[in-house]
């Protein structure tokens, strides 16, 4: 959300996320709620810049996305030439406020660093926030298939 330090609600400022790594800019609007979003930015490291006349320019570094992931900046914009910036460095931890949602990217040399029974890569499930490890349902050596006993008469 964009607003004055007022607390009043800025209709059309310019909000740029640049990919630090590409140097590739995405560019949108604020609406008449002074809320934007941008949709699917590619992962990587990212620098949000907000303009609007009349106000000084804003602009956050640091910003991390990752798979999944959805951040929210809230920008409060100070009256002020557009010659002025201010800047904010963002070395604090990230944390997700608006997706109750919890994953995490596992990396190749992860899967080949994790020893696996039986080499299931269905177990790197298990190493997720909130999953409850279970079986696979794979069977080796060591693990029989239960056979059931029938009822029926086989005379």
């Amino acid at each position: 959300m964009v607003k004055d330090q007022s607390g009043a609600v800025i209709f059309g400022a310019n909000v740029a996320a640049k990919n630090s790594g590409t140097g590739i800019s995405y560019a949108v609007k604020t609406d008449s709620a002074g809320l934007h979003s941008f949709s699917a930015l590619p992962v990587g490291q990212y620098a949000i810049e907000v303009k609007q006349q009349d106000f000084k320019n804003y602009i956050v570094r640091g910003l991390i996305i990752n798979v999944n992931s959805a951040l929210r900046v809230d920008v409060t914009l100070e009256i002020g030439t557009a010659q002025e910036t201010v800047t904010v460095s963002s070395a604090a931890v990230q944390v997700e406020t608006t997706n109750t949602q919890m994953g995490e990217l596992i990396t190749g040399s992860s899967m080949t660093a994790i020893p696996l029974d039986e080499r299931s890569f269905t177990d790197l499930l298990a190493l997720q926030p909130g999953v409850d490890p279970e079986s696979t349902g794979e069977y080796g050596a060591g693990n029989e298939i239960p056979v059931l006993a029938s009822t029926e008469n086989l005379a």
